[in-house]
């Protein structure tokens, strides 16, 4: 049996405990937030031990897995932490705000001998999963443009009610980071890790630190080119598309479900999005399916050592995208 000590209380975290409620070799063991008040609320909801300190918790020794629902900022010195007190690290997006606390979290995973996994539902996503086999099949053809969009929108509330969102110290930058890092990753899981050619950012609407606009022009390992625009500046706000273009067909994915598929010179899928699906006006996660997915390959992974499927070095391919966007900010 797993033991999970969960490491901050806010909305992700129930989605966690949800996850986690479906496995039949792990367990809810303890939490902590640093409002020690609403940690014990939370632990007594759940069944589960309240520590008063994340270093309290780490020292815990009946503790094998730790899984961080905490602010950006914080993930990379926690995992770290965490790494050297013999514990196996769930985290959230992003892994880290930057590639060098990447490289030291990969060190330190490889120096203890633990697991270190980043939060990537979409991988999971069997649609995701569809069009990553017709890529590999070559049912597309020579491809020839992969474009994200992710144009959300963010009330004014949404960086008021939680400081660090929107900080460079604490959130690393903005739309592209935060709300961007899935799409960046779904994109390099199914044609590589792109170069950036040029990228504007902005900030518009928002007063925050960080951006609330960016589009970048990029060119996959394949040679196919692409646009990448995310945004919390669009309202109403839009549901996340990925656009697959090659000489036999393309595919649409709008917030990691098919909502388009042309092959053969025929539609084989032509569908609206489903209402529960989008997203794009709130950051609360409706649908925990993906969480259970990526929880229930972690726990093998360190059970029964099963590659991950969103690594730390997956989480370090992002941040090299995003920091190279960011080079021009």
């Amino acid at each position: 049996m797993i033991r999970i000590g969960l490491v901050g209380c806010g909305a992700i975290s129930n989605v966690h405990v949800s996850a986690i409620a479906d496995l039949e070799d792990a367990v809810l063991y303890g939490v902590c937030d640093y409002n020690y008040e609403k940690a014990k609320a939370f632990a007594k909801e759940h069944n589960a031990i309240a520590f008063e300190t994340f270093e309290q918790m780490l020292e815990d020794q009946n503790i094998d897995s730790i899984s961080l629902c905490t602010p950006s900022g914080l993930h990379a010195e926690q995992t770290i932490e965490a790494l050297k007190k013999g514990k196996h690290v769930l985290t959230e997006k992003p892994m880290a705000l930057n590639v060098n606390d990447c490289q030291r979290i990969i060190e330190m995973e490889k120096q203890c001998g633990k697991k270190v996994s980043v939060v990537s539902q979409l991988r999971f996503s069997k649609d995701v999963l569809t069009v990553k086999k017709l890529i590999e099949d070559n049912q597309f053809g020579k491809l020839t443009n992969c474009d994200l969009y992710i144009k959300y929108y963010r009330e004014p509330d949404y960086y008021a009610s939680s400081p660090w969102r929107g900080t460079i110290k604490m959130d690393g930058g903005g739309a592209l980071i935060n709300q961007g890092v899935h799409g960046v990753d779904v994109m390099n899981f199914l044609v590589g890790k792109p170069k950036i050619l040029s990228s504007n950012v902005d900030t518009t609407i928002h007063k925050i630190e960080a951006e609330d606009n960016c589009v970048a022009l990029l060119r996959y390992p394949n040679g196919a080119s692409g646009i990448m625009q995310a945004s919390t500046a669009t309202p109403p706000g839009f549901p996340k598309r990925v656009l697959i273009h090659g000489e036999k067909g393309f595919a649409e994915l709008t917030e990691g479900e098919i909502t388009q598929l042309y092959l053969d010179g025929e539609y084989k899928i032509k569908k609206p999005m489903s209402e529960n699906a989008n997203r794009s006006n709130t950051n609360k996660v409706l649908d925990f399916s993906g969480h259970q997915k990526q929880y229930r390959n972690f726990i093998n992974a360190i059970t029964k050592d099963e590659p991950l499927v969103s690594s730390s070095q997956d989480g370090l391919n992002s941040l090299e995208v995003i920091e190279n966007v960011y080079q021009y900010r």
